[in-house]
């Protein structure tokens, strides 16, 4: 007899399916209202996993399963397995340090080697700056009952 195994994220994924179609919207007469209950309860659970997921770690950091912030950036650069068990495995990738741009180290470098006034330097940095495309931020509030 074949014995089909369902991986953990595919039951995941299926009782949040359910979960979802077991809640009726207050909307569901209303064209917009299905859209904006949908989009609210995938936000409702996003929020909800994340916290979850933030004491998850937090608690695997406490007991130890793997190491806190100030050991892993001790990390070399390269993947690390840092705890495993039957089913699954913590990988940390650590990237080469990225490098910024500093305007006050721009400054002291001109006035070293061309005697360019630090002010000036961070002045004209400050004018070369133009404006970006605005982030626009939706989100989706449940009115007062």
């Amino acid at each position: 007899m074949n014995q089909t195994t369902i991986s953990y994220q595919a039951k995941i994924v299926s009782a949040l399916g359910a979960l979802k179609n077991d809640i009726q919207s207050p909307d569901t007469k209303h064209n917009q209202g299905r859209y904006l209950a949908e989009a609210y309860f995938w936000d409702a659970v996003a929020d909800y996993a994340k916290k979850q997921a933030d004491r998850a770690w937090k608690g695997m950091e406490s007991d130890g399963v793997i190491p806190d912030d100030g050991a892993r950036r001790e990390l070399t650069t390269g993947e690390h397995i840092l705890a495993e068990s039957p089913r699954f495995v913590c990988r940390a990738v650590v990237t080469v340090p990225v490098r910024r741009f500093n305007v006050g180290e721009l400054a002291k470098m001109l006035k070293k080697k061309h005697k360019i006034p630090e002010p000036t330097t961070v002045q004209y940095c400050e004018e070369a700056k133009k404006a970006t495309v605005p982030q626009v931020r939706l989100a989706i509030e449940e009115k007062a009952v």
